[in-house]
C-alpha cells in the first residue's frame, strides 16, 4: 500500500477519534451545565414563592398584590417564550441562554432593591417583576434545542425524562435554601441576593463552556481530513451532525406552512391546563398550608417540597417507560386521570402525614405528563421543523403560560369568598380539560 495513502488513513482515523471523544465530553458538559442553569431559574421562582410568608408579615405585601406579581410574571413569560422561540432560532440559542441567566439575575435582584431605596409606587414593581418573566422565558426554548441537537432522537424519552427533572430539582434547592434562611432569620435581601448571584456565575461559565451544537466542534477541523475520515469511518456522531446542519442550511420559503398545527395546538392547549395545576400548586402550596394547617413558614415549605420529589421520580420514570412502551397519549392521559385521587384526598384530608403522601403522589403523577408534552413531544415535533425548533417549544410552553398567569389573578378572589378548598375544584375541572385535549388528537388522529 502507497506510504502516502497509508498516511492519509492515519490522520482521518485519528480525527475520528479526536472528534467523538470531543462530542461525548461535550455532551456530558451540555446536559449538565443546561440542567443546573434551568434548575436555578426554578431556584429563583420558588424562592420567591416560600418568601411569600415572610413578603406578608414582614414587608406587609398583600395577598392581591402577589398574585398580580404572579399573573405579571407569567404573563410575560407566556409571550415572552414564544417571543424568545423565534429569537433562539434567528440569533443562536446559546445567546439566549446567556442573556436569560444574566437578565433573571439582574431583574429578580431587582425587587428587594426596590423595596429598600423606598419604591411605593407598584407599577415599577410590574415593571420588574415583567422583565424578570421577560429574562426567564430565554431558558427554557434556548436550553431544549440545544439538547435536542447533541442527543439522538431515539433517545430523548430517557435523556429528556432525565433531564426534565430540572425543574423539580430547582424547585427543592429553592425550598431547601429559604427553609435555611428562614430557620436562621436571614435577612429577605439575602433570600433574593444568593439565587441571583448563582446565575450570575452560570450566565459565564455558560457562555465559555456551552456549545450550540455538535456540527460547531466539526466546523474547526480541517475539511479534507473530515471528508477522508467520513469516508472510511462508520462513525455516526458525525454522519448525524453533518446531515443535521445540511437540513438547517437548505432553504425554505414558507416554514409555518410545514407545521402540524393541529398538532401542536392540541398539545399547547393540553399543556395550558396542565401548567395551570402545576403552577398553582408551585406558587402557593406553602402558602396554603401554612394559612390552613398553621405550620410554621419552614415546616410548609419543607412539606410542600414533596411535590417536587415526587416530580423528580415522575419524570425519570416517565422516560423510562416511554422507552419500552413509546404510546405518548395513552400514558399521558392514565396519569392525569389518576391525578385527580390525590387531589381529592389533598382536599378532605387534614392529616399532616396523609398530606405528605398525597403531595409526593400528585407530584409524580402530573410531572410525567408534565415532561412529555412540555419537553419529549415538543422536540421531537419541532426535529421534523428544525430551522423553528425554538419556536415550536417556546409556543406549547408559553400559551401554557398565558393560562396560568391569567388563573393567578383570580386565586385570592376565590379564596377570600369561597376559601382555599374550591381552588381543589378548579384544579381538577383543569385536569379533565387537559385529558380531553389528548383525547381529542387521538381521535382525530
Amino acid at each position: 500500500m502507497d506510504t502516502k495513502f497509508q498516511s492519509s488513513i492515519y490522520q482521518g482515523s485519528e480525527v475520528i477519534f479526536i472528534l467523538n471523544n470531543l462530542i461525548k465530553r461535550n455532551k456530558i458538559v451540555i446536559f449538565l451545565l443546561t440542567y443546573i442553569s434551568y434548575s436555578s431559574l426554578h431556584i429563583t421562582r420558588k424562592s420567591f414563592s416560600n418568601i411569600k410568608n415572610n413578603l406578608t408579615d414582614d414587608w406587609n405585601f398583600s395577598e392581591n398584590f402577589l398574585a398580580k406579581l404572579d399573573t405579571t410574571f407569567m404573563s410575560a413569560y407566556g409571550f415572552g417564550l414564544i417571543i424568545n422561540g423565534y429569537f433562539a432560532d434567528k440569533y443562536g440559542s446559546k445567546l439566549l441562554m446567556v442573556c436569560g441567566l444574566f437578565g433573571t439575575s439582574i431583574f429578580f435582584f431587582a425587587l428587594p432593591i426596590l423595596k429598600i431605596i423606598g419604591i411605593k409606587i407598584k407599577g415599577i414593581y410590574y415593571a420588574v417583576w415583567i422583565l424578570n418573566g421577560f429574562f426567564q422565558s430565554m431558558g427554557w426554548p434556548s436550553t431544549v434545542n440545544i439538547m435536542s441537537k447533541w442527543f439522538e432522537e431515539e433517545f430523548h424519552s430517557v435523556i429528556f425524562g432525565i433531564w426534565a427533572s430540572n425543574s423539580s430539582m430547582g424547585n427543592i434547592l429553592g425550598n431547601i435554601l429559604i427553609s435555611i434562611c428562614q430557620q436562621y432569620n436571614l435577612s429577605i435581601v439575602t433570600m433574593f441576593a444568593i439565587p441571583s448571584l448563582l446565575l450570575l456565575v452560570l450566565a459565564i461559565l455558560s457562555h465559555w463552556f456551552i456549545i450550540q451544537e455538535p456540527y460547531d466542534i466539526i466546523c474547526d477541523t480541517s475539511s479534507s481530513n473530515l471528508s477522508f475520515a467520513s469516508n472510511n469511518s462508520p462513525d455516526i456522531d458525525i454522519y448525524a451532525c453533518r446531515r443535521r446542519r445540511l437540513l438547517d442550511d437548505k432553504p425554505d420559503d414558507n416554514l409555518y406552512s410545514t407545521y402540524d398545527k393541529s398538532n401542536i395546538l392540541v398539545y399547547a392547549l393540553s399543556f395550558l391546563f396542565l401548567k395551570t395545576v402545576n403552577y398553582t400548586l408551585f406558587f402557593w402550596l406553602s402558602y396554603y398550608l401554612h394559612e390552613s394547617f398553621h405550620l410554621s413558614k419552614s415546616k410548609s415549605d419543607m412539606i410542600s417540597c414533596l411535590y417536587d420529589v415526587g416530580g423528580i421520580i415522575g419524570s425519570m420514570l416517565t422516560g423510562v417507560l416511554l422507552l419500552r412502551f413509546p404510546k405518548y397519549n395513552v400514558i399521558t392521559v392514565i396519569m392525569l386521570s389518576l391525578s385527580i385521587i390525590p387531589l381529592l384526598f389533598l382536599k378532605y384530608t387534614s392529616v399532616i402525614s396523609y398530606i405528605d403522601i398525597n403531595i409526593t403522589i400528585l407530584g409524580y403523577l402530573l410531572a410525567g405528563p408534565s415532561t412529555i408534552i412540555s419537553t419529549i413531544v415538543a422536540a421531537n415535533l419541532s426535529n421534523k421543523h428544525s430551522k423553528v425548533k425554538s419556536t415550536i417549544i417556546g409556543f406549547i410552553d408559553g400559551l401554557g403560560s398565558l393560562g396560568c398567569g391569567l388563573f393567578q389573578i383570580f386565586i385570592p378572589v376565590i379564596t377570600q369568598q369561597y376559601g382555599w378548598h374550591y381552588i381543589f375544584y378548579f384544579l381538577i375541572g383543569f385536569i379533565i380539560m387537559s385529558i380531553i385535549c389528548i383525547i381529542y388528537k387521538c381521535k382525530n388522529n
